[in-house]
């Protein structure tokens, strides 16, 4: 890329250039047009009828977003940058007070900062050639950074950056706020410089000892600095020459030669710094190489010893196979035998519940013949003390006189469980009551211990086979299942009561029938 540098640094007010009468001038001292801020972001933006220098306009240039990232967002910011409240000392001319008030900035504050660049590259030539267009955008990214940097630490921020590509020349435009500030006289080089001189000044009361020609040199100082950084920041990178011709009147062969020499020296810089990005790479590579060799051996160890460990684990699964096979093979036999023992159990069970079920019809029949006995020796009792006569009795178990005592009602209620007991025994032992009350006692009590004594040895029998079942189902039935049999068992128990006892109540009430009889 041959030539020589140009930037520029600029900034803008709301209002623009005025002349001394106050009113808005169209052109300003040094005879350039007065823009507006606002003209200035529509130029930017190619917005129709504000850049008719342009033949064919661009509708829609390349932009490097910054804080905004979009021309919509850089005119809301600038928006509020332009509404910031100032605060300022206030000495009150009568008081002497010294407050602080606010204020807004006024209409001609220069609120929006902008530096362009310009490439000696014509936008056709860019545009034709995709390799060059790339190396412009390369350098435009360069100058995009140094300025970044360099307004940041003025306390101001990048907004965007557009790129035209649509007039003679391959430049970029910059934009740049305060938002705090408002005002961005501070990210200006030159007029930085002069305000940090004139503050120093005013701060020591000499702020009248400042000469137009001391103002002037603090500014193109300050801006031939601004100058010397871009051409070493990005300039001397690309390629080009700090100075034109005409500053040190240079021929047009001298020139050309210092221009070939410059973009030779530039290729030769890149040339470098691409050979040790390549040699720090070659070598990171190496670092890399060697830490992959390492970590190769040591994952090589590491594979080695798990694959030991694989074989190891692998014997003892097959030994955990073999055992299993032989616990598989116990399993099943176990389970054959808890099968034999279930069969046992059941049987037992059914047994069981037979056996309940004759209990509970012998207590049945026992408690008939009892409620029997009892009544006919109640009758007995009626009649042998002068009570009541045989043929009264069925009277008195129907309708019990009032004038009876509570002894004789006693044993109309227990003769009235068994009605029929107590009629018969009055009308056949009507003449022998001693006697029959003796031998009907005996009898009574020896039949009552009986079958006491058969409940007591058919109790203790199911409560033995309960015990047996119990210690059974806790030491081969899952825990999760002995509650399920123990249900089953106490279903089984009571089904072999009910046909103990149903068998033992046919027994006793065949018995009851012959007794009857006699």
């Amino acid at each position: 890329m041959r030539g020589y540098q140009f930037g520029h640094v600029e900034t803008w007010s709301q209002q623009g250039a005025t002349r001394s009468s106050g009113k808005v001038g169209r052109v300003r001292k040094n005879g350039q047009r007065a823009w507006r801020a606002e003209q200035v972001l529509d130029e930017a933006e190619r917005v129709e009828g504000s850049c008719d220098h342009v033949s064919r306009p661009n509708p829609a240039p390349q932009i490097i977003a910054g804080t905004c990232g979009s021309f919509t967002e850089l005119r809301a910011a600038y928006e509020q940058t332009a509404n910031v409240t100032q605060s300022f000392p206030y000495t009150d001319p009568k008081t002497g007070t010294k407050t602080t008030r606010k204020r807004k900035l006024r209409k001609d504050a220069h609120t929006l900062y902008s530096s362009v660049f310009s490439l000696p590259i014509t936008s056709a030539d860019a545009r034709a050639d995709p390799a060059l267009m790339k190396e412009c955008r390369a350098v435009f990214d360069d100058f995009v950074a140094f300025e970044k940097d360099r307004i940041a630490a003025a306390g101001g921020e990048f907004a965007l950056a557009v790129i035209h590509t649509d007039e003679a020349q391959m430049h970029v435009h910059l934009f740049a706020l305060d938002r705090e500030r408002g005002s961005v006289i501070d990210l200006h080089p030159g007029r930085a410089a002069f305000e940090d001189r004139r503050r120093h000044l005013r701060a020591c009361g000499r702020e009248r000892s400042l000469s137009k020609e001391a103002c002037d040199k603090l500014y193109k100082d300050a801006m031939r600095e601004w100058q010397d950084d871009l051409y070493e920041a990005v300039s001397r990178h690309a390629g080009l020459l700090r100075f034109g011709p005409r500053r040190e009147r240079l021929s047009r062969g001298e020139y050309r030669s210092r221009m070939a020499a410059r973009e030779q020296h530039a290729m030769d810089e890149r040339r470098a710094a691409e050979a040790r990005k390549t040699r720090e790479a070659a070598e990171g590579l190496k670092r890399v190489a060697d830490g992959l060799f390492e970590l190769g051996n040591e994952q090589l160890a590491e594979i080695a010893a798990e694959r030991a460990a694989l074989n190891e684990e692998k014997e003892r699964d097959e030994t955990l196979r073999r055992e299993n096979a032989h616990q598989a093979e116990a399993n099943v036999a176990r389970a054959r035998q808890l099968d034999a023992q279930e069969r046992s159990l059941r049987d037992a069970r059914e047994d069981l519940v037979a056996q309940k079920k004759e209990i509970a019809e012998k207590e049945k029949i026992a408690d008939r013949r009892y409620r029997s006995a009892d009544a006919v020796l109640a009758t007995v009792d009626l009649l042998e003390k002068g009570g009541p006569t045989p043929d009264q009795v069925a009277e008195l178990l129907k309708a019990a006189p009032v004038q009876a005592n509570e002894n004789v009602r006693a044993k109309l209620a227990r003769m009235r469980r068994a009605p029929h007991a107590a009629v018969r025994m009055a009308e056949m032992f009507g003449a022998v009551l001693t006697r029959l009350r003796a031998t009907a006692q005996d009898e009574a009590e020896t039949l009552v211990e009986n079958e006491r004594r058969e409940l007591a040895e058919g109790l203790d029998a199911v409560a033995r086979v309960t015990n047996f079942a119990a210690e059974l189902i806790a030491r081969f039935v899952p825990p999760a299942s002995r509650e399920n049999e123990h249900g089953k068992l106490r279903k089984l128990l009571m089904n072999v009561a009910r046909v103990k006892t149903r068998n033992e109540r046919r027994k006793r009430d065949d018995k009851s029938r012959g007794g009857d009889e006699r």
